[in-house]
């Protein structure tokens, strides 16, 4: 059979023999596997059928920890699939099926050794032409026998995939859409207001406006997304099973923070250029009525009432025309659903976890979703009825949005300094301190809030900023120690 010419007394680590098991298929890594877990080799499969048994497989029983022949070791294609599918559930495991090779280490009795694996779908390396190879495929296991013949397991374009396929070139729609009207923008010299000058335009006084409603914190929530950012931080607890490295992660997390900044102020520009525009002229007005700010726009050759999210359609239709204006806003509201969708999923995995649901099966995953779609639900209907209601949750989810973002930091700070990295602590610290002030300063002086005096808020969020930088540091050093 298949080995890694692994020698008697030989010496090496539970996962290098984990890489030679299931890249080169050595039988000899099964055994000695079995050996270190159950202390022989028959109460190691004893746990095997065990577990099989527990899994729901009623065709398999395993006779030795290898796969070589045995009459009384069998399973079938429905069963393999069932324990294939909780293996998968292991993160180490699928990092090492999916690897096309690995090397383990010089040990005390070897030299290195170059591994490389078995399976043509994810390696040329053996074939040396690429004819079975697969792109998307991601695992698992190859194995043969005179009397089995050649068997194969593996997995396919993954969820993750399609999503990484598809979703792409909706963002793409969107950043050209951004992009063209950047340049309508600029090529029609609409107004726009300078932090440097006077805050009104169109009749519609900002800086009264930003006064009545507290600039800070509010808009530092109100434009919560591309900032610290909400998107991301929404997304993290999926997006960061998804990234292979650090600098995957970076350009997923970093520079998709810059880019989507800049994709929102573009649009922010957009809705203040309408703004002063008029709705008059087929721009927007803005006008204080019985439920606070409200936006005004032609409809239909009238000026009426709009949503707040009907903004984007008439910034659209006025600087990209009809055509331009249709595939913007189909961008912009494919790409929500798309970021709805990921987040939802996201959101699924955070209540799992938090209250320790295993959703290994279609059954429970439905059972955690069905309640937070149910509330979604809710909240979208009360959205439409109340003329406000866009408004009051847009700034709910962005305080929420931007205060996981703070826990997250919070995070990497005591990691940093667990880590011997305290002198680098100050990247997470000073994002940190501003977001905690913010998110506390919000929350006490908001109407959807506790609704205080702005002063007591901002003296409240200055000590929480402070206690929470300081607790972040006083955690590191005490992990450390």
């Amino acid at each position: 059979g298949s080995t890694a010419n692994i020698k008697a007394g030989e010496t090496m680590t539970v996962e290098n023999l984990l890489k030679c098991l299931l890249i080169v298929s050595a039988n000899e890594a099964s055994h000695i596997l079995a050996e270190a877990v159950s202390g022989d080799i028959d109460s190691f499969v004893a746990l095997m059928n065990e577990r099989a048994a527990q899994l729901g497989c009623s065709d398999t029983h395993f006779a030795n920890p290898s796969g070589l022949h045995n009459d009384r070791h069998y399973s079938s294609a429905w069963d393999i699939y069932l324990i294939t599918r909780a293996a998968m559930r292991h993160e180490k495991f699928m990092e090492i099926v999916s690897s096309k090779s690995d090397t383990v280490p010089a040990t005390n009795v070897s030299k290195e050794r170059s591994l490389h694996s078995t399976n043509y779908l994810i390696s040329t390396w053996r074939t040396g032409w690429p004819g079975y190879y697969y792109e998307d495929a991601r695992g698992i296991k190859t194995g043969s026998t005179p009397e089995a013949g050649y068997c194969l397991v593996a997995t396919v374009f993954p969820i993750d995939k399609i999503i990484g396929r598809v979703y792409p070139v909706f963002g793409a729609v969107l950043l050209l859409s951004t992009a063209c009207m950047l340049v309508m923008l600029v090529a029609g010299n609409y107004p726009l207001v300078n932090i440097w000058e006077e805050w009104t335009l169109g009749g519609f006084d900002f800086a009264a406006y930003f006064s009545a409603q507290n600039f800070v914190p509010v808009f530092f929530v109100t434009v919560a997304c591309g900032i610290l950012s909400g998107f991301h931080s929404t997304q993290v607890t999926l997006v960061t099973r998804t990234v292979r490295s650090e600098r995957e992660g970076r350009t997923t997390f970093y520079n998709m923070m810059i880019l989507e900044g800049t994709v929102a102020m573009v649009w922010a520009a957009a809705s203040m250029a309408m703004i002063g525009v008029g709705a008059a002229e087929g721009g927007i007005t803005m006008q204080m009525t019985d439920g606070g700010w409200a936006y005004f726009a032609q409809v239909d050759g009238e000026v009426q009432r709009i949503a707040a999210t009907s903004v984007v359609g008439v910034a659209c239709n006025k600087l990209l025309g009809p055509v331009g204006g249709i595939v913007a806003i189909i961008g912009a509201i494919v790409l929500s659903v798309t970021s709805g969708d990921t987040a939802m999923r996201s959101l699924r995995l955070i209540v799992s976890e938090a209250l320790g649901i295993k959703t290994g099966s279609a059954g429970k995953r439905l059972a955690v979703a069905a309640p937070l779609f149910a509330l979604a639900a809710c909240l979208l209907v009360w959205a439409k009825s109340d003329a406000n209601g866009f408004g009051i949750i847009w700034r709910y989810s962005g305080w929420a949005n931007q205060t996981l973002g703070v826990c997250a930091l919070v995070t990497v700070t005591i990691w940093l300094v667990s880590h011997g990295k305290r002198r680098v602590a100050w990247m997470p610290l000073v994002p940190l301190a501003f977001y905690a002030f913010i998110t506390c300063t919000f929350l006490l002086s908001a109407r959807i809030g506790f609704n205080l005096p702005i002063q007591v808020a901002y003296a409240v969020g200055a000590i929480f900023a402070i206690a929470a930088c300081a607790l972040s540091l006083w955690w590191g050093s005490r992990r450390r120690e």
